[in-house]
């Protein structure tokens, strides 16, 4: 079993290309191995594949992983409100600008 590295498990990932849209690519992944995604493959195998994924984004300085057809980019994406939970709500909030 692949196991995360610190910060890989906030490591969002999408196949939408609009998701990444104001995103920074950082690195290409490599030997991610193809997704274990055929009917009655081992859960083991899809949570391996997820977290070489992840280890390899942070390991880039990356937080969101592009997935295509057979390979994947890493990008370091702008923050977001629930970025923690994988959930891109659109952009935090300016706390450095008075509120009135």
């Amino acid at each position: 079993m692949t196991v995360l590295a610190p910060q890989a498990d906030k490591v969002r990932m999408t196949e939408s290309p609009n998701d990444v849209a104001n995103c920074k690519a950082v690195g290409n992944l490599d030997d991610i191995g193809p997704a274990p995604l055929w009917p009655g493959a081992d859960p083991a195998g899809q949570v391996n594949y997820e977290n070489r994924i992840r280890n390899q984004t942070v390991g880039f300085g990356g937080n969101t992983a592009f997935l295509t057809f057979g390979s994947a980019i890493a990008y370091l994406c702008p923050l977001t409100v629930g970025a923690t939970t994988g959930h891109n709500d659109g952009p935090a909030p300016d706390r450095t600008a008075p509120s009135h």
